[in-house]
């Protein structure tokens, strides 16, 4: 006896679905690893203003110096 598989509507929807869950993570891996790599992203600082000329400025650019 053969049988046969035929993918439902709900079938072919979840595996839409699927497609674009899966492109998502791929790109938030790519991202991760940018801002790993130091090629992106984005830093916020908070510094008490008190403190910014003698502690927050020679970090700054220190860390861009490398």
């Amino acid at each position: 006896m053969t049988r046969r598989i035929r993918v439902t509507a709900a079938g072919r929807a979840a595996a839409a679905e699927a497609v674009v869950a899966l492109d998502s993570a791929a790109r938030a891996v790519q991202v991760g690893r940018r801002v790993g790599e130091g090629l992106g992203g984005r830093l916020r600082i908070a510094c008490a203003e008190t403190m910014t000329a003698w502690l927050l400025v020679p970090a700054l650019r220190q860390w861009r110096a490398r």
